[in-house]
């Protein structure tokens, strides 16, 4: 069950007395979001008397009745209930406004004659029964159920009712494709299906299977000395269990789990006295509720997604920053290193400069006019139209700035690297 939004709702005890007289208690507990039992238990901690079992159905009756006083608190009693009601969720709503659908069909729907309903039933009557007594439709388009023999007539009235009570909360019986039939309203399906519960039993072997295995055992006995040749296919086999159907059936709704919300109710089963015939209003309001919550869970989910969509667009609007940052960082230091080079060429060059003539070194002329049109290349590679060139065979500082960029989904990894190669490439000449 998920985790239900719960606010706190403070009483003195004179007016939390008022209330619990003025009501049901378990009217009181739905209004709360709470349990009844949880509401006695307030009362009794708080020493606030509670209406005896009967005494709503005097005063219904107009029978006189009496209000318990209240008496004094207990001796560590701040006088205080705190009562922590939870907040309504989405399916409370819509099984109320069910339940509003329900209460205003004043004219009644009889049940209509369903062709899938037919077509179950027909399978069924059909269908042979198994070892545990039951007879099974699982056919595509069919209602899914597994019932006995006898309660076939049976399960067509509670299909008819059912059926009719679900057209109140606007939902129709439909046969797809593929799987069984289904509930819809168009918009969301509700599968379902029935079975019978069923009784094993230890199987007392009847006369007939008696005098089968003694007719046996004497073959056997007669044979002692020539037991290869036996056909062990034929000895009678005597079951374990009998399989006994109980003629009570259990109707099963889809499950759905939404978060924040309790598990709506997905059973409805034959008891002493209720019959799914008298509760098929329930089990339309069950299906109604089972389709609001596929479609909170749904709307969950899209949310989740958008939500996940999001976060993945800051992480890669991030990383690209990150990568475009890195490739622009890249371009300035290895201008920074030019500039630094440039300079301390221009203080090396002073340092060597040669006489002509006889008393000149030939290799150090040559490294000096090899310095001077190094720097003469560094100082070109630096000017605004060399410096554009190099800009544009790089893609760097323009609207392509994240040229070769790859989003790293996964969370913690660090931005593609960047091969700084790619700008070093300075034009020559």
């Amino acid at each position: 069950m998920g985790r239900i939004p719960s606010m706190t709702k403070a009483f003195t005890r004179e007016e939390f007395h008022a209330l619990v007289w003025s009501r049901p208690m378990t009217q009181l507990a739905k209004e709360f979001g709470l349990s009844d039992v949880a509401l006695h238990k307030s009362c009794r901690k708080h020493a606030i008397p509670t209406p005896p079992a009967g005494w709503w159905a005097k005063q219904k009756a107009g029978k006189k009745v009496s209000v318990t006083p209240l008496r004094a608190a207990p001796p560590d009693d701040d006088g205080k209930v705190l009562i922590a009601a939870r907040q309504p969720g989405v399916l409370a709503g819509e099984r109320a406004k069910a339940r509003d659908r329900a209460a205003g069909d004043q004219g009644g729907h009889s049940p209509d004659e369903c062709e899938i309903v037919s077509a179950t039933l027909a399978v069924l009557r059909r269908s042979h029964a198994s070892h545990m007594g039951l007879v099974t439709c699982a056919r595509d388009g069919l209602i899914r159920c597994e019932i006995a023999p006898a309660s076939i007539d049976r399960l067509g009235r509670i299909l008819g009712q059912v059926t009719s009570a679900a057209c109140i909360q606007d939902f129709n019986l439909v046969s797809p494709d593929k799987g069984p039939a289904r509930f819809t309203n168009g918009m969301d399906d509700v599968g379902f299906s029935l079975s019978e519960t069923f009784q094993r039993l230890k199987h007392q072997p009847t006369a007939s299977e008696l005098a089968a295995e003694a007719k046996w055992d004497r073959m056997l006995e007669r044979r002692r000395n020539g037991w290869f040749d036996i056909d062990w296919s034929k000895r009678p086999v005597t079951p374990e269990w009998d399989w006994r159907p109980t003629g009570k059936l259990s109707l099963e709704l889809d499950h759905v789990w939404v978060a924040g919300e309790p598990s709506p109710r997905r059973t409805f089963n034959d008891a002493k006295v209720q019959r799914l015939e008298v509760i098929a209003t329930e089990v339309a309001i069950g299906v109604a509720v089972i389709a609001a919550a596929k479609r909170q869970q749904r709307l969950q989910r899209e949310n989740r997604e958008k939500a996940a969509e999001e976060a993945r667009r800051q992480r890669e609007i991030a990383q690209r920053t990150e990568y475009i940052e890195q490739r622009r960082g890249a371009a300035l230091t290895s201008i920074l290193r030019e500039l630094e080079e440039i300079e301390k060429l221009k203080e090396l060059l002073p340092k060597f400069c040669e006489p002509d003539g006889e008393h000149a070194h030939p290799r150090v002329v040559e490294f000096d006019r090899w310095v001077s049109r190094r720097l003469a290349d560094l100082e070109s590679a630096i000017t605004a139209e060399n410096l554009e060139r190099r800009f544009d065979r790089s893609k760097l500082f323009g609207s392509d700035d994240d040229h070769d960029f790859v989003f790293r989904a996964v969370q913690g990894r660090d931005a593609p690297p960047i091969y700084r190669h790619d700008f070093d490439r300075r034009p020559t000449g």
